[in-house]
């Protein structure tokens, strides 16, 4: 019974999330069909455009053209650049009639449209200009080769950031286990979000 019942809120959310999504996972599919890279690349945007604008600038470099999902991003700014990069044939923008999250491309709707191997990511990264040209390529060989259903850059940290070693706790609480992480802390690294973002609006306006 239980089974059942699980089937049918499954497929009752699926619907809902359809109706919500509206044409957008038909317009996912024609950027899709369009795309010419063998993995595409999906970008999440909500009024982040000068992170997307650079990570578009970014991948350019690797002959990449992106998918940029946006959650009805509000800020006019944002707006701004979708529109030129989207006009400017940099990236195939598809503003959503509703903020999804940031695993919108994981959503049913949507993620019924993407091929078996596809790259998500979000814009606020910093790539490095030495990785090969087909590095998409060579990180799906490699979740091939471990046979996992991801791969990923690391991060680059620097030799003097100071970490304490994950601790991994178990707590009881009303109705079951609560488990909770305790994440490393130090030293915050000199490029956070914040100062990434200021750098690039500058660089962007010189």
């Amino acid at each position: 019974m239980s089974g059942a019942i699980n089937r049918w809120a499954c497929e009752m959310r699926s619907r809902w999330l359809a109706w919500q999504a509206g044409d957008g996972p038909m317009r996912l599919a024609r950027a899709l069909d369009q795309c010419k890279s063998d993995v595409p690349v999906l970008l999440i945007s909500y009024n982040n455009g000068v992170y997307v604008e650079h990570m578009v600038r970014q991948l350019k470099g690797f002959g990449v053209s992106p998918i940029v999902l946006d959650n009805r991003s509000g800020d006019d700014e944002t707006r701004r650049i979708l529109s030129r990069l989207d006009k400017g044939n940099d990236a195939s923008v598809i503003c959503l009639d509703r903020n999804f999250g940031h695993k919108v491309a994981f959503l049913p709707p949507f993620y019924d449209q993407l091929p078996d191997v596809f790259a998500c990511s979000d814009p606020d990264l910093l790539l490095n200009e030495r990785m090969p040209r087909d590095f998409l390529s060579q990180l799906h060989q490699v979740a091939q080769h471990f046979q996992v259903y991801k791969a990923g850059l690391a991060l680059e940290l620097p030799d003097d950031l100071e970490l304490i070693s994950n601790t991994y706790q178990k707590k009881k609480c009303k109705g079951g286990i609560n488990n909770q992480v305790q994440h490393p802390t130090g030293k915050v690294p000199r490029w956070a979000s914040t100062t990434n973002n200021s750098r690039l609006k500058n660089e962007r306006r010189s």
